[in-house]
């Protein structure tokens, strides 16, 4: 698609033309990447539903601090118990 040079100078039409040329464009590249993600999957030989590359880098992290961290320390007791 070729954007004007500037489109600043368009008119309130032809900037919703264009806006709803390209949300449907990217509806339509959304929709053949999920089909590239399923394919993907298939041919890995995954099964169930594909998790997003950015969420299990996360979890991998939060897994490898907890690891480097060691085991979490006994809960303390409540302070008020042990007065009176």
């Amino acid at each position: 698609m070729v954007v004007p040079p500037d489109i600043d100078g368009l008119p309130p039409a032809e900037l919703r033309q264009l806006l709803l040329k390209l949300l449907a464009e990217n509806a339509e590249l959304k929709r053949q990447n999920a089909e590239l993600r399923e394919e993907i999957a298939r041919l890995k030989g995954a099964e169930g539903p594909i998790v997003d590359q950015t969420q299990w880098d996360g979890e991998r992290h939060l897994a490898n601090a907890r690891r480097k961290r060691g085991p979490s320390p006994p809960a303390r007791q409540d302070r008020a118990a042990g007065q009176g």
